[in-house]
């Protein structure tokens, strides 16, 4: 009987140490509830939505009341001559060419009258002035009326062309502008000029 009471208390002790003394816990991960979070977590492979295309905006058809012109039926104005520079229009004009002491034009210069004529035929809404000019050969006062002279010619064959002579205007600068300033013969025989500027 002393035994069997040593052994309940030895058993006793040694339960009680144990409780006394704590044993460690074995910590075991908690399991999340899919109650308590929404959040999803994606998986490496899983790809992002993409967003979605925009769509094209409409046109409400009962509050639009223009309408459009298809691209081929537009009408492009004509370009307005007159938004050229005087010098510009003035250069599309050439000069015509005299021999030595002579008003009446050569021959290889009635294309050119022609040219001329078509321009002002086709710019009515255009002054044209006529320059004489003649080389340094000669007195001044003889080289004004020989201008004159071939400024006038010049008129008178376009007119006689079909140009309106009101659109053509005259004036002489015998020898006082010269083109050219070198005594040489090249320099006279560009001298020797009708020269055409727009008013």
């Amino acid at each position: 009987m002393k035994r069997m009471l040593q052994s309940v208390l030895t058993v006793f002790v040694g339960v009680s140490f144990l409780l006394l003394s704590g044993c460690p816990k074995k910590i075991t991960p908690e399991k999340k509830s899919s109650k308590s979070s929404n959040v999803v977590q994606p998986t490496p492979s899983a790809e992002l939505p993409k967003p979605p295309k925009p769509s094209p905006p409409t046109v409400d058809e009962d509050s639009f009341s223009g309408t459009s012109t298809p691209l081929n039926e537009v009408e492009i104005p004509p370009i307005n001559q007159d938004t050229k520079s005087q010098e510009e229009k003035t250069s599309e004009l050439a000069d015509v060419f005299f021999d030595f002491d002579q008003w009446a034009p050569r021959p290889i210069d009635l294309p050119v009258i022609e040219k001329n004529v078509n321009w002002v035929i086709a710019h009515p809404n255009q002054n044209v002035q006529i320059e004489g000019h003649g080389d340094s050969r000669g007195t001044n006062e003889y080289n004004l009326v020989l201008g004159e002279k071939r400024a006038d010619t010049v008129k008178n064959s376009m007119v006689s062309m079909g140009v309106d002579p009101s659109k053509l205007n005259i004036i002489s600068y015998g020898e006082e502008r010269p083109f050219c300033e070198k005594d040489e013969e090249r320099c006279y025989q560009e001298n020797r000029r009708a020269h055409f500027r727009v008013e």
